[in-house]
Parts: structure tokens; C-alpha cells; sequence
């Protein structure tokens, strides 16, 4: 059950941190999609 709580805490922590992150600055997460997402060749 404590563990539960905790991945829960973590993923509401993260999320929270995404929002704020996207808030202040879109880019970083168009950069990061970008980055993940686009082939390398």
C-alpha cells in the first residue's frame, strides 16, 4: 500500500512539475518531442 502511495505522489509531483515547466516555457517540451520523437538519420 506504500508503495502505492508513493508512485502516487511521484507521478502527481512530476505532473505538477510539467505543468509549471509548460507555463513558463512551451519550447522545452516541443524540443523534447523533437528529440525523442524525430528519426536520427
Amino acid at each position: 500500500m506504500g508503495d502505492l502511495i508513493a508512485d502516487l505522489a511521484s507521478s502527481l509531483l512530476f505532473s505538477c512539475w510539467s505543468y509549471w515547466q509548460l507555463k513558463n516555457d512551451r519550447s522545452w517540451l516541443k524540443t523534447f518531442f523533437f528529440k525523442k520523437y524525430s528519426p536520427d538519420d
